[in-house]
Protein backbone atom coordinates (compact mmCIF):
# COMPACT_ATOMS: atom_id res chain seq x y z
CA UNK A 1 0.00 0.00 0.00
CA UNK A 2 1.21 3.42 -0.61
CA UNK A 3 0.28 6.78 1.19
CA UNK A 4 -1.24 8.91 -1.40
CA UNK A 5 -0.34 12.61 -1.35
CA UNK A 6 2.44 12.09 1.19
CA UNK A 7 4.84 14.26 -0.51
CA UNK A 8 2.81 17.53 -0.32
CA UNK A 9 2.29 16.53 3.78
CA UNK A 10 6.15 16.33 3.54
CA UNK A 11 6.52 19.53 1.45
CA UNK A 12 4.09 21.95 3.24
CA UNK A 13 4.21 20.18 6.81
CA UNK A 14 7.18 19.09 7.66
CA UNK A 15 9.00 16.26 8.59
CA UNK A 16 7.59 15.61 11.66
CA UNK A 17 4.14 15.87 10.19
CA UNK A 18 4.98 13.21 7.76
CA UNK A 19 6.34 11.11 10.65
CA UNK A 20 3.61 10.91 12.75
CA UNK A 21 1.17 10.40 9.34
CA UNK A 22 3.23 7.26 9.06
CA UNK A 23 2.93 6.19 12.75
CA UNK A 24 -0.91 7.04 11.98
CA UNK A 25 -0.94 4.85 9.01
CA UNK A 26 0.94 1.82 10.78
CA UNK A 27 -1.39 2.02 13.85
CA UNK A 28 -4.44 1.90 11.44
CA UNK A 29 -2.82 -1.65 9.71
CA UNK A 30 -2.05 -2.73 13.16
CA UNK A 31 -5.47 -2.30 14.50
CA UNK A 32 -6.28 -4.14 11.17
CA UNK A 33 -4.65 -7.46 10.93
CA UNK A 34 -4.18 -10.63 13.64
CA UNK A 35 -1.65 -11.18 15.80
CA UNK A 36 -0.13 -14.03 13.23
CA UNK A 37 0.11 -11.37 9.96
CA UNK A 38 3.12 -9.36 9.05
CA UNK A 39 3.10 -5.55 8.24
CA UNK A 40 6.20 -3.40 7.81
CA UNK A 41 7.17 -0.14 6.10
CA UNK A 42 8.17 -1.10 2.58
CA UNK A 43 10.11 2.21 2.10
CA UNK A 44 9.43 6.22 2.28
CA UNK A 45 5.41 6.38 2.50
CA UNK A 46 5.08 2.33 1.30
CA UNK A 47 3.97 -0.59 3.67
CA UNK A 48 3.47 -4.21 3.28
CA UNK A 49 0.82 -6.51 5.16
CA UNK A 50 1.09 -10.57 4.57
CA UNK A 51 -1.69 -12.38 5.51
CA UNK A 52 -0.97 -16.13 5.48
CA UNK A 53 -3.48 -18.36 4.55
CA UNK A 54 -5.84 -15.63 3.61
CA UNK A 55 -8.30 -16.08 0.38
CA UNK A 56 -8.42 -12.63 -1.72
CA UNK A 57 -11.56 -11.49 -0.90
CA UNK A 58 -10.76 -11.80 2.45
CA UNK A 59 -7.55 -9.90 1.57
CA UNK A 60 -9.86 -7.14 0.28
CA UNK A 61 -11.84 -7.02 3.39
CA UNK A 62 -8.66 -6.73 5.50
CA UNK A 63 -7.43 -4.02 2.72
CA UNK A 64 -9.96 -2.01 2.95
CA UNK A 65 -10.85 -2.35 6.90
CA UNK A 66 -7.31 -0.59 6.86
CA UNK A 67 -8.07 1.74 4.44
CA UNK A 68 -10.84 3.27 5.76
CA UNK A 69 -9.22 3.30 9.76
CA UNK A 70 -6.32 5.52 7.91
CA UNK A 71 -8.99 7.27 6.19
CA UNK A 72 -11.29 7.98 9.18
CA UNK A 73 -7.81 9.22 11.35
CA UNK A 74 -7.89 12.23 8.97
CA UNK A 75 -4.22 12.30 8.21
CA UNK A 76 -3.99 15.36 6.83
CA UNK A 77 -5.38 14.65 3.62
CA UNK A 78 -3.52 11.15 3.36
CA UNK A 79 -5.30 7.82 2.02
CA UNK A 80 -4.41 4.67 0.89
CA UNK A 81 -3.67 2.85 -2.72
CA UNK A 82 -3.84 -0.55 -2.41
CA UNK A 83 -2.50 -3.61 -4.12
CA UNK A 84 -3.78 -7.16 -3.33
CA UNK A 85 -2.21 -10.56 -4.56
CA UNK A 86 -2.68 -13.80 -3.30
CA UNK A 87 0.24 -16.13 -4.13
CA UNK A 88 0.36 -19.16 -6.22
CA UNK A 89 1.59 -22.67 -5.67
CA UNK A 90 5.18 -22.51 -6.55
CA UNK A 91 5.11 -18.35 -7.22
CA UNK A 92 8.22 -16.65 -5.65
CA UNK A 93 7.32 -13.72 -3.35
CA UNK A 94 9.03 -11.64 -5.41
CA UNK A 95 6.61 -12.32 -7.94
CA UNK A 96 3.76 -11.78 -5.98
CA UNK A 97 4.85 -7.97 -4.51
CA UNK A 98 5.27 -7.14 -8.10
CA UNK A 99 1.35 -8.27 -9.26
CA UNK A 100 0.30 -6.34 -5.69
CA UNK A 101 2.68 -3.57 -6.35
CA UNK A 102 0.70 -3.28 -10.19
CA UNK A 103 -2.40 -3.41 -8.58
CA UNK A 104 -1.63 -0.50 -6.32
CA UNK A 105 -0.44 1.67 -9.10
CA UNK A 106 -4.08 0.17 -10.89
CA UNK A 107 -5.63 1.92 -7.56
CA UNK A 108 -3.87 4.97 -7.73
CA UNK A 109 -5.11 5.23 -11.38
CA UNK A 110 -8.25 4.64 -10.48
CA UNK A 111 -8.81 8.17 -8.40
CA UNK A 112 -6.36 7.23 -5.18
CA UNK A 113 -7.74 5.69 -1.59
CA UNK A 114 -8.91 2.31 -3.08
CA UNK A 115 -8.08 -1.36 -2.71
CA UNK A 116 -7.61 -2.91 -6.71
CA UNK A 117 -7.05 -7.18 -6.47
CA UNK A 118 -4.38 -8.13 -8.66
Amino acid sequence: MDCDRFKSVNDTLGHHTGDLVLQGVADAIKGSIRGWDLACRWGGDEFAVLLPGTKPEDGRRVAERIRMAAEGMQLHGVTLSTGVATSTKGESLAAVIVRADSAMYGAKRAGRNAVVIA
